[in-house]
C-alpha cells in the first residue's frame, strides 16, 4: 500500500483508489472476528464506527482526494436531493436547515452469513450505512473481484444453500453422469465416457452463435477421450471450465463437446436425453449477453459499475481482499438487472427448456452474477433475495406472460394452461436447425406428460384438451414477427400439419396463457373423432362438427351465415403471412422506425368456419377458419382462427344442428 501527502491527511493509495486514514481504519473493522458476535452464537452483528467528525470534515477529506470519502459524500448529497427533490447544488444548505452539518458522521456495515460445504461459515459484507441518528444514506453492497476465490465461494454458498435448505428445490445428489461429459478435474483436460459412472456435475447453456463451435466429431472424438487442449477452446468454454473447478466440481456437460455432431444418430440420441441432463445437473452456467463461444464472462471489467475499491479481511497489517462499493442510484440497479432482459439466450428455444428444467442457474451478466432456483433470485449487488425486491421498481429478468423456474413444480391446478404459457416463450425463439422444433421441446414435454397421467402428446398439444388447444393463433404483437430458423425453407415443414402451431415460423399465443389462474374451461361445440398418421408430420384430425358459410370480409371481419340464417362478424388472424412491411406514414420503412403492416391470405368464397368452443361466463366464442382441399372430400386444412362477442351469436351456436364428419390435416 503506498502512501502519498496531502495538505493535512495522508492519503493510502490500493487497487487504484486513494483511502484517507480513516477510511483504512474503518476498513480494518471489516475483520470477519470483529463483526461476528461470539456472545450472540454465531449470528451476526453490525458494525458501527465514527467516521468524520462533521460534514465539513467529509466534505475536506474528499476534496483532498480520499475516494471513499467522496463516494459516501456523494451519496449523503444524494439523498437529500432524492428526499427533498432539490439540486445537488441546494443539499447543502436543507442539510444545514436539518441541523447535521456539525455532527459526528457514523458508518456501519451488516454481514450476512453463508452456510459452505465444509460446515465452517464465512462471512460476506453486504452494505454500508451512513448515517446520523435516524438519518442514514446507504450504499449497496461491495463485490468481490470476479475470479477470486473468494467469488467462488459466494456463488458454491448459493447452489449449497438452496440444495440443502429449499423446499421446492430438489437436493443435489450423485447420480448417473450423461453418455459424456468434460473431465476437468486434476490432470489432463478431457472428454470421458461415463460408461455407468456417478457423480455430480455442472452444465453450460449458452448460444452457438452464427458458425458451428468448436466440437466433438467423428474423426475428433478419439483425441478427445484422450487430451484436449484447453488453448484450443473458445473462451466462453475455458471460463465455465474455471467456474466449474471454482464450486468444487470435476465434470462439466457441454453439448458441442459431449455430443458428436456430425454423427446423426449420436446427435439425435443425445439431443433427446438433454432434459434429463440439465434437470439432473448440480446447477447450469451461462452468460445472458454472450452471442458466441468466443466471448469470455469471467474476464469482463465490471468495475465500471463500482465507484470505489476498498481493502477488506486484514492479515498481519495487510489487505487480503478488495471489495468494489456502488452508489444506491436506483437507475444503476435497475440498468443491472433489466440488461438481462436483453440476452441473446431469450431468443434461442433450446435455451427455453434448459432454463426450466436445471435446478440451479448461476448467470454471468456484465453488471454482476446472478443465481436463479425455484425459490429465490440472487444477486451480487442485493442484501436480499429478489422475491424480496419490490418489482415495481426492479425489472425481473423473465417476460411477461412469466416463465417461472418452478412452472412445473407439483400444485399446479392448469397443467394444459401452463404448456400454453410455455409456448407463448418457446415460439419467439429461434432455431439453428429447422427439424428440431419439436425436439428442442421434448423434455418439457415429457416432464408436462408425468402431471398429465394417460394423456397423449400429439404434434405438440394434448389430446385431452385439444378442443382448447387447437385455439392457438399467430401472434399479433410481436417487433419481429419471424422466427430466425431454418424451418421456412424446409421442405418438411410442409408437411406438418395445418391445425397444430408447429406448422408456423411465427410466434403463436393462447388465451389461456394470459388467463391462467381463472380455471376458465370452454364448453366444446365440436367432437375430436380421431388423430391418425404414421407421425408427427402427417397426423390427420378427424372431427364432428358444424360448417358455417363465410360469405366475405367486411373491414376485416369475416362476414358468417350463422346456423339460424342471421349474419354475424367474426374478427379473426390468418395463420399464412403472404409478407410483411414496415410502414411509415404510408410509405415503406424498417423495423426501426416503422409500423409493422403484414399481408395475409385472405379466405376463398368456398372457406368456411368451423365453431370451435364457447366461454359461456364471457359469451366467446372461438372457430377455425377453413379452406377445402381440391380433390378430397371433407379434407380442410386451417388458414386461421375466428373469434366473436356476444350473446345472440352465443345463443344461435347453441342451437347447432347436424355435425358432418370433415378432415384437418
Amino acid at each position: 500500500m503506498a502512501t502519498t501527502a496531502g495538505d493535512d491527511t495522508v492519503l493510502m493509495a490500493y487497487e487504484g483508489s486513494r483511502l484517507c486514514k480513516q477510511c483504512v481504519k474503518f476498513t480494518q473493522h471489516l475483520d470477519p472476528e470483529t463483526m461476528l458476535s461470539s456472545e450472540s452464537r454465531g449470528v451476526p452483528t453490525s458494525l458501527s464506527f465514527e467516521h468524520q467528525p462533521t460534514f465539513a470534515a467529509l466534505e475536506h477529506t474528499a476534496s483532498t482526494g480520499c475516494d471513499f470519502c467522496k463516494l459516501l459524500h456523494k451519496a449523503t448529497l444524494l439523498s437529500v436531493v432524492k428526499e427533498n427533490q432539490c439540486s445537488t447544488e441546494d443539499a447543502p444548505a436543507r442539510l444545514h436547515e436539518d441541523d447535521v452539518l456539525d455532527v459526528p458522521f457514523m458508518l456501519s456495515a451488516v454481514p450476512i452469513i453463508q452456510a459452505q460445504k465444509s460446515g465452517h461459515r464465512r462471512q460476506f459484507w453486504h452494505g454500508v450505512s451512513y448515517q446520523r441518528e435516524s438519518r442514514h444514506w446507504t450504499l449497496k453492497s461491495p463485490r468481490w473481484y470476479l475470479t477470486s476465490q473468494r467469488n467462488f465461494d459466494l456463488y458454491q454458498s448459493w447452489v449449497q444453500n438452496c440444495s440443502l435448505e429449499h423446499q421446492q428445490c430438489p437436493a443435489n445428489v450423485v447420480s448417473t453422469l450423461p453418455t459424456r461429459v468434460l473431465y476437468v478435474g486434476a490432470g489432463s483436460l478431457r472428454l470421458m465416457k461415463s460408461q455407468g459412472r456417478k457423480g455430480e456435475y455442472a452444465t453450460l447453456s449458452y448460444c452457438w452463435g452464427a458458425a458451428r463451435p468448436y466440437c466433438t466429431t467423428k474423426a475428433s472424438l478419439s483425441n478427445h477421450l484422450t487430451y484436449i487442449d484447453p488453448y484450443d477452446l473458445p473462451q466462453l468454454y475455458r471460463d465455465a471450465i474455471e467456474v466449474t473447478r471454482g464450486l468444487g466440481h470435476t465434470y462439466l456437460w457441454i453439448d458441442a463437446l459431449c455430443i458428436v455432431q456430425d454423427d446423426e444418430t449420436d446427435r439425435q440420441r443425445e439431443c433427446s436425453r438433454m432434459d434429463a441432463v440439465y434437470e439432473g445437473s448440480a446447477f447450469t452456467i451461462n452468460c445472458p449477453l454472450a452471442s458466441n463461444t468466443d466471448y469470455g464472462f469471467l474476464a469482463n471489467d465490471r468495475r465500471t459499475l463500482a465507484d470505489c475499491t476498498i481493502p477488506i479481511s486484514w492479515e498481519a497489517g495487510q489487505p487480503i481482499a478488495t471489495a468494489l462499493v456502488t452508489l444506491p442510484d436506483d437507475s444503476r440497479v435497475v440498468h443491472m438487472i433489466r440488461e438481462e432482459d436483453e440476452s441473446v439466450l431469450d431468443d434461442r428455444a433450446w435455451i427455453a427448456q434448459e432454463y426450466v428444467l436445471s435446478p440451479r442457474t448461476l448467470s454471468f451478466g456484465s453488471a454482476q452474477v446472478y443465481f436463479t432456483c425455484n425459490e429465490e433470485v440472487l444477486y451480487e449487488s442485493l442484501t436480499c433475495s429478489m422475491n424480496q425486491v419490490n418489482h415495481s421498481d426492479l425489472y425481473s429478468p423473465q417476460r411477461f406472460p412469466h416463465l417461472d423456474k418452478n412452472m412445473l413444480s407439483k400444485g399446479q391446478s392448469d397443467v394444459h394452461g401452463l404448456w400454453y404459457t410455455f409456448l407463448w416463450h418457446y415460439s419467439r425463439r429461434s432455431l439453428t436447425y429447422g427439424d428440431d422444433q419439436l425436439l428442442a421441446i421434448a423434455g418439457i414435454a415429457r416432464r408436462v406428460g408425468t402431471m398429465l397421467p394417460g394423456d397423449r402428446y400429439v404434434a405438440g398439444l394434448w389430446a385431452s384438451d385439444l378442443v382448447r388447444g387447437l385455439a392457438w393463433q399467430r401472434g399479433l404483437h410481436d417487433q419481429y414477427p419471424v422466427r430466425q430458423t431454418s424451418r421456412h425453407q424446409s421442405p418438411a415443414r410442409l408437411a406438418t400439419p395445418t391445425w397444430s402451431w408447429v406448422s408456423l415460423d411465427r410466434p403463436i399465443e393462447h388465451r389461456d396463457c394470459f388467463d391462467r389462474g381463472q380455471d376458465r374451461h370452454p364448453t366444446p361445440l365440436l367432437d375430436i373423432v380421431s388423430i391418425t398418421g404414421s407421425g408427427t408430420r402427417d397426423e390427420k384430425l378427424r372431427i364432428r362438427g358444424s360448417l358455417l358459410p363465410i360469405l366475405g370480409i367486411e373491414q376485416g371481419d369475416l362476414k358468417v351465415q350463422l346456423q339460424d340464417g342471421s349474419l354475424s362478424e367474426f374478427g379473426w388472424v390468418a395463420d399464412q403471412v403472404i409478407a410483411d412491411l414496415w410502414e411509415s406514414n404510408g410509405k415503406p420503412s424498417n423495423p426501426e422506425e416503422g409500423k409493422l403492416r403484414q399481408i395475409t391470405k385472405v379466405p376463398g368464397l368456398d372457406s368456411c368456419l368451423l365453431p370451435l368452443s364457447v366461454y359461456e361466463d364471457i359469451s366467446n366464442v372461438l372457430a377455425l377458419v377453413l379452406e377445402p382441399i381440391p380433390g378430397q372430400a371433407s379434407t380442410f386444412r386451417r388458414i386461421g382462427r375466428a373469434e366473436r362477442y356476444g350473446s345472440r351469436t352465443h345463443d344461435s351456436l347453441g342451437k347447432i344442428g347436424e355435425r358432418i364428419d370433415l378432415v384437418i390435416v
